[in-house]
């Protein structure tokens, strides 16, 4: 039996060893905190406001942190409390459903005669074949509609838009982002990301009008078309003009002769976009689809009046938020947060119950959100949500609201899903080109966020001595490229797992 001076000198050596170890993480820290510090006071970035918090994941324990309760733009790292509240509120094995009904009869010879109505509930990722991907969406919904042997529609295509309320453009967005294919608006029946690809040729003499290929884009658009045919030698400049809503598409700029070139553009109409795509679908496989004269796209026939021939499901949701996540796509995003605002109006859980109604789908949606970080334990004074793909500079979130969203998915059952969403460093999505090199590369999952003079990037990575960290790096105002915000904040990152 050790005696009570023998027992004292163990606790005391004890006692040391943890005020020793106390004394070297501090000292850490606070190295950590130098290194960061003198990033912030090189380049450009010493003109722009940052916000800075990195924690370690086991413990909470704050490493770094610099105006990390104050609320800044986040651009795409809006996506991250989009895509957490997603996979809470519906859960990863979530899908999302497109129906086919009719409220007439299949008569002898495959003939349908009261139209069919495709009935849309937000799926993302419809595409068509026509940017190069064989067996898509839009070609087994056709198979299945051949399957049923209809060989005729005789009253033609229609479609039920019930599902989300108000307008398909996210609040607070700038109208000249609306026209731009990364600023699609978002409806129940999405195609090809709700864009159109314009091929345009130069003429064959200097000074006539260039050429616009035609195709189903020319179907869309009133297209009013001012590019000119200039010399061989010089370079192809064109643009698209439209505005939110409007059919009439301004072609502006110059191309050389016999040249090419390419523009992108949002299209006026999803729902059109969607029916013409799957009109023409149906007739290269052999189903005639009749037009009649006057007909409206949006079906006024009662749903209580229709019966469902063909349901078409989307891959999971812990798929579907790979494309919002890794690729920064808007338009799944914007789905994702107006998914969950019509699953709160039309099937609520006991919560949602005893919500009033809102007067738009986005609204539920945003309540959906906020009520999700609540229970995550994110202070609600340092979220404000407006729409749900970043694009809206009236979304603020703090650097410390974010790092607690990541402490709190990294232990939620759809964690698997999460992680796996986000980008690799050095490997894919908007990461791939980015801390190629260093301790960061296939270290750091994180989501990036790029708008003029706003960069941010959060995730999570470990850091040389095994320790898992959470971090979120948020810049307004920088004054250089995005590029080069970017460079910083990758410095940062490399500061942070050092």
């Amino acid at each position: 039996m050790k005696s009570p001076k023998q027992r004292t000198i163990e606790l005391a050596v004890l006692a040391l060893f943890w005020l020793l170890v106390l004394v070297g993480r501090a000292s850490d820290q606070r190295e950590l905190g130098r290194r960061i510090e003198d990033r912030l006071k090189e380049g450009k970035g010493r003109e722009a406001n940052w916000g800075i918090e990195v924690r370690k994941l086991s413990s909470g324990c704050v490493l770094f942190a610099t105006n990390e309760h104050r609320l800044f733009t986040p651009a795409s790292n809006m996506k991250l409390v989009v895509v957490a509240a997603a996979l809470n509120r519906l859960g990863a094995d979530f899908r999302i459903k497109t129906s086919l009904q009719t409220g007439g009869r299949l008569r002898r010879g495959g003939e349908l005669d009261g139209g069919l109505v495709v009935v849309g509930y937000g799926d993302p990722s419809f595409l068509d074949g026509r940017r190069g991907e064989d067996g898509t969406k839009m070609e087994q919904l056709v198979e299945e509609v051949r399957k049923l042997g209809i060989r005729r529609i005789r009253r033609g295509l229609g479609a039920d838009e019930s599902y989300f309320r108000g307008s398909n453009y996210g609040k607070g967005v700038a109208w000249e982002d609306l026209q731009t294919r990364y600023g699609a608006a978002a409806g129940v029946l999405n195609i090809n990301d709700n864009y159109v690809e314009l091929q345009i040729r130069g003429g064959e003499r200097q000074g006539e009008r260039a050429v616009v290929e035609d195709g189903i884009e020319l179907s869309l658009f009133d297209i009013e078309n001012r590019v000119r045919t200039v010399d061989s030698k010089e370079k192809a400049s064109v643009t698209a003009e439209r505005r939110p809503g409007e059919k009439l598409l301004t072609l502006k700029g110059t191309i050389p002769e016999r040249g090419e070139a390419m523009v992108w553009v949002s299209v006026p109409d999803a729902t059109q976009y969607f029916l013409e795509s799957l009109r023409r679908a149906l007739i290269r496989k052999g189903v005639r689809v009749d037009r009649e004269k006057g007909q409206r796209k949006k079906d006024t026939m009662k749903s209580s009046n229709r019966r469902e021939l063909v349901v078409h499901y989307s891959e999971s949701l812990g798929e579907l938020i790979k494309e919002v996540q890794k690729n920064s796509n808007n338009l799944h995003a914007q789905l994702l947060l107006l998914v969950m605002g019509a699953e709160a109006d039309q099937n609520p859980n006991e919560l949602e119950k005893g919500w009033p109604r809102a007067e738009t789908t986005e609204e539920s949606g945003i309540r959906v959100v906020n009520e999700f970080l609540a229970k995550a334990g994110v202070v609600t004074n340092e979220v404000r949500i407006t729409e749900g793909a970043g694009l809206s500079r009236e979304n603020y979130l703090s650097p410390a609201a974010i790092v607690q969203l990541l402490r709190y998915m990294d232990q939620h059952s759809g964690a698997e899903a999460w992680r796996e969403a986000l980008p690799v460093a050095g490997e894919e999505g908007t990461l791939k080109n980015r801390m190629r090199e260093g301790l960061a590369v296939r270290n750091i999952r994180a989501k990036t966020g790029t708008l003029r003079n706003i960069s941010a990037c959060s995730g999570y990575g470990t850091n040389a001595a095994g320790e898992r960290v959470a971090f979120s790096i948020l810049v307004n105002g920088y004054p250089g490229t995005s590029r080069e915000a970017n460079l910083e904040i990758d410095r940062i990152v490399e500061e942070i797992i050092h």
